[in-house]
């Protein structure tokens, strides 16, 4: 079984398709994990940011983030919490590479996990290196 880390930039395109690139690619990825196709591990941070996403998104309805927010919870994700070792890695590669925190912590589980990073942020795709696939590669 492919086993990725997926980011936010993945997350926020099975919640909501208005103004997202890649949605049937991220849409696709999500049925395979669904089905059991696909492992996808994140960090707990994931939660945190998706909320900060839908608590700034004028497009769509609450009702639609509650709903989508509930889903959430509801998928197979292996969730990693964050402790003082995560922490202090996040922050030295956040630091290294320009990232914020939330990027940087996607990528340290990646490495932490010896597996790929799937994501559709430029910036991450830039600096992650050949830890990164583009969702819009994933096939």
């Amino acid at each position: 079984m492919d086993s990725f880390v997926v980011d936010s930039s993945v997350v926020i395109k099975w919640l909501r398709e208005e103004g997202e690139e890649s949605v049937e690619e991220a849409r696709r990825y999500l049925r395979e994990l669904k089905n059991g196709r696909v492992q996808v591990s994140v960090p707990s941070v994931l939660y945190n940011e998706i909320v900060n996403v839908a608590v700034w998104d004028k497009h769509s309805l609450e009702i639609t983030w509650r709903a989508g927010l509930t889903a959430l919870f509801g998928l197979p994700l292996q969730v990693f919490p964050m402790d003082l070792l995560f922490c202090l890695e996040v922050y030295e590669l956040a630091r290294e590479l320009g990232l914020s925190g939330f990027d940087a912590s996607y990528l340290v589980l990646a490495k932490r996990l010896n597996v790929k990073l799937l994501t559709a942020d430029r910036k991450l795709i830039e600096k992650g290196g050949e830890l990164v696939v583009p969702l819009a590669d994933f096939v």
